[in-house]
């Protein structure tokens, strides 16, 4: 049995020969990194190694846009909220549009940007974020894949725009369109 040291926190793991020790870590720090100690005996060894400490409930995406794109992918998706921490450490950080994965960027604090991923179907997906490619935080929106053009037999079906409405909205975008 082993023990993970984290300031004055202590939680155990089991380390079974070689294998990766498992370690339930706790959660109550904001969104920091912490480097931790093993120890055997109670007797510590310092490690240049870093966990990313992250507090859920301090993370809201109040925004995305824009909430739908092309089937084929490749749009980019603006997410905007608090508690993103903006650093090198963030490569863990994903967007998940349904089940589908794509890697995301912070941008700062308040700003996070990912690309949508190609979609089979047209319809709306439940949007997620993640910081450590285990636990993923609702966004409470949804992504809506919209296909374009469609293969009726031998002939293309191609999506022809004769009006939208409004004609205009905000830069930053999020202005929802309906498309005649």
């Amino acid at each position: 049995d082993r023990g993970l040291a984290r300031r004055r926190a202590l939680v155990h793991a089991l380390m079974r020969q070689s294998l990766p020790v498992e370690v339930s870590v706790l959660a109550e720090a904001e969104l920091a990194d912490e480097r931790f100690s093993l120890s055997r005996d109670g007797a510590f060894t310092t490690s240049g190694v870093a966990f990313r400490y992250y507090n859920a409930k301090a993370i809201r995406v109040s925004d995305v846009s824009p909430r739908g794109g092309a089937h084929l992918g490749g749009t980019p998706v603006h997410l905007y909220g608090r508690g993103f921490k903006s650093n090198d450490a963030n490569s863990n950080v994903k967007c998940r549009f349904g089940e589908q994965i794509v890697p995301a960027s912070v941008l700062d604090s308040l700003h996070i940007r990912c690309i949508s991923p190609a979609s089979l179907r047209d319809g709306a997906v439940p949007m997620h974020l993640t910081f450590d490619e285990q636990h993923y935080l609702e966004t409470g929106f949804e992504f809506v894949f919209v296909v374009l053009s469609a293969h009726n037999g031998s002939r293309n079906a191609t999506v022809a725009v004769s009006s939208i409405a409004p004609l205009g909205g905000p830069g930053r975008g999020g202005t929802l369109l309906q498309v005649l």
